[in-house]
């Protein structure tokens, strides 16, 4: 798993963690508009198929020139399992996904086209609080520890087989809501994340900075801000990476979601290239 899906499971354990129920669509289709240097280019990019019990099928991806070059095909062998097949110039990969009966994750596979392999494990304890993850591929293995205190995740430890270890460290305010998290290697703290909420306790704001705020471009600060539609439904996430040497914004994006939660639109600046990307969702 990702740092970035480990992040986001630890705020909404459903996003990736918990089996996924039925779509409200049969079909998404992705457009997507280029602009750089005065040109403009809108194509289609992505298609997504579900099938008659509204689960994922199919999902396509296009070219500029709308050839195809990318399908990935799922399929459900029984109830507690999803796999699914990706062919594209690079050869066939296959992904595997195994649930326990309660509708967590338990066990990833995933074959690439070169015929290497990684398995992802989670382990739960009886309140279905994930504790450990076992990341293993041909010749590195990654253990991440979760530990809980007073019923809400305290630490997690992570090391792996070369002798690296990531400590992250978990704060709470009064209310109970996530503060603060800290990120330590070797015993010397490097990142920190901060957490911000509205009088209805819904998260408006997070960063991510260096804690020893490095002026040399490469520890940038990423900010994401959020806002609601009166139903609480989340109606907008705005992303800033924010280079901390020269104080500017090199990358900003935002999405912009409809009162039942359904992504629409996505308007990602790059300052550096100069280049703008909008991504349209159309759902049938």
């Amino acid at each position: 798993m990702s740092l970035e899906s480990l992040i986001a499971y630890l705020w909404n354990p459903s996003i990736d963690l918990k089996k996924q129920g039925p779509k409200f669509w049969k079909r998404l289709d992705v457009y997507k508009t280029e602009k750089k240097e005065g040109e403009t280019i809108s194509y289609l990019d992505t298609t997504f198929i579900t099938n008659s019990d509204r689960k994922l099928q199919q999902i396509i991806a296009f070219n500029k020139d709308g050839k195809q070059v990318d399908l990935s095909e799922y399929q459900y062998p029984d109830d507690l399992t999803e796999t699914s097949i990706t062919i594209n110039r690079m050869g066939e990969s296959k992904d595997i996904q195994r649930f326990n009966k309660v509708g967590f994750l338990i066990e990833e596979i995933s074959l690439d086209p070169w015929g290497d392999t990684e398995t992802t494990k989670y382990f739960y304890d009886e309140k279905n609080n994930l504790e450990k993850i076992i990341q293993k591929d041909e010749d590195t293995y990654t253990v991440e520890d979760f530990i809980y205190k007073d019923g809400k995740l305290h630490k997690i430890e992570t090391s792996n087989d070369d002798g690296v270890s990531l400590f992250r460290g978990f704060i709470y305010d009064k209310k109970g809501l996530l503060e603060k998290v800290i990120r330590m290697q070797h015993d010397f703290v490097n990142m920190e994340e901060k957490y911000f909420y509205n009088e209805k306790d819904q998260l408006i704001r997070e960063i991510h900075e260096a804690v020893n705020r490095l002026k040399d471009g490469k520890t940038p600060m990423m900010m994401t801000e959020f806002d609601y539609h009166p139903n609480g439904k989340k109606k907008t996430e705005s992303f800033k990476m924010i280079d901390t040497y020269e104080g500017k914004t090199k990358l900003e994006s935002t999405e912009f979601f409809n009162k039942n939660g359904l992504l629409l639109k996505q308007v990602s600046h790059d300052y550096k290239e100069e280049t703008e990307t909008i991504y349209e969702y159309r759902y049938e």
